[in-house]
């Protein structure tokens, strides 16, 4: 019993460990076919995205589980144990050419290339033509190439992040493209994560453009995109404006930015003020108004503004916001068709006014 005890606590610490370095393994599974050739300037992405990589030659892919990766990445040769190497199974970065077919981004034709006697540009499908080589060829004097997955040959799940550019508007296919997990390859299989192909593979010839590409082709694979678009950040709240930065990167990000008014019945209800005034001879009162400006945007803001407003026009006098009458403005207004008073108004045309009729006595 004891013996059953202490096999099960073995089995246990076994799983544990196995547990943990699943969770704690090494970021990046560099696989090339001989060590003494990793690109310093793969390294370099590797580094400045924070990914640990380890080198593994081709021939030691039977004793490694690339499960327990972030991400694969096969550099461009040609390869033994590709057999035992299923990149499609795993989140992939593939600089490699030769094995199209083999791994189903493409059919029987395989991955194209393209070269030029002028330094090569790719198409970027978000944001014009840039240059991705600094030399048009090798010192030995033959062009420097580019690879692409040809639109007629590629497994239809992949997208294009930067496409041929021979001078016009014809291109072949994508240099750079992405497969989601799930995609269904040429090969009848389907991803068992991202992949991300990447045809710029004369990495000595790279240009800042070039390097940007591969990065953003890392990270792609490597990290989440958080937002594709707008409505990937909505926040469900209507007093936000919901923008995705950088949009379908590994750099995308949400902002929810407040907004202070939809409309003007945000900022207040209009209405009267105070207390009725006499403004010459009528009746004020000042009326509040309240305006949302830019409504519905970020620079929305409330503002107030208030106006005085005709109530009641007086006949005769306004007195502390009310109109009042004005007993007289001259003595006429005081004839009683009496020939024996003198009519006469006293204080006249003001509030004071008054008549009197005194009697004529002889």
């Amino acid at each position: 019993m004891r013996i059953k005890k202490e096999v099960l606590c073995f089995i246990v610490f076994l799983f544990i460990m196995g547990f943990v370095s699943s969770v704690y393994a090494t970021d990046v599974a560099y696989i090339l076919k001989d060590d003494r050739f990793v690109r310093e300037e793969i390294m370099g992405v590797f580094s400045e995205l924070g990914l640990s990589v380890e080198v593994i030659e081709d021939t030691q892919i039977l004793t490694k589980n690339l499960a327990n990766y972030k991400l694969v990445f096969v550099d461009d040769a040609i390869l033994r144990k590709t057999s035992k190497l299923p990149v499609y199974n795993y989140p992939s970065v593939i600089m490699n050419r030769n094995y199209g077919q083999e791994w189903g981004l493409t059919d029987d034709d395989g991955i194209s290339h393209l070269a030029s006697t002028a330094p090569l540009s790719v198409r970027l499908v978000d944001n014009g033509v840039v240059q991705v080589y600094t030399q048009a060829k090798f010192p030995s004097g033959i062009s420097i190439p580019y690879f692409y997955l040809g639109d007629l040959n590629k497994a239809p799940g992949f997208t294009g992040i930067a496409r041929t550019y021979t001078g016009n508007a014809f291109d072949f296919g994508d240099v750079v493209s992405v497969a989601e997990e799930g995609t269904r390859l040429q090969n009848g299989k389907t991803t068992g994560g991202k992949i991300c192909f990447f045809g710029i593979a004369e990495t000595k010839y790279w240009t800042e453009n070039a390097r940007d590409l591969f990065k953003e082709c890392v990270g792609l694979v490597a990290f989440e995109v958080e937002c594709d678009n707008d409505e990937d950040c909505n926040d469900d709240n209507e007093h936000t404006e919901d923008v995705c930065e950088n949009p379908g990167t590994f750099d995308s990000f949400c902002t929810n930015e407040e907004i202070e008014c939809l409309n003007d019945n945000e900022c207040g209800e209009d209405g009267f003020i105070g207390n009725r005034f006499c403004s010459g001879n009528d009746v004020y009162q000042d009326f509040k108004e309240f305006t949302c400006n830019n409504e519905g945007t970020v620079e929305s803001f409330c503002s107030d503004g208030t106006n005085a407003i005709l109530k009641e026009e007086c006949s005769d006098l306004c007195l502390n916001g009310e109109c009042v009458s004005v007993e007289c403005n001259n003595n006429e207004d005081c004839n009683d068709s009496n020939e024996r008073t003198i009519d006469t108004c006293i204080n006249p045309g003001t509030f004071d006014s008054f008549c009197t009729n005194e009697e004529i006595t002889c």
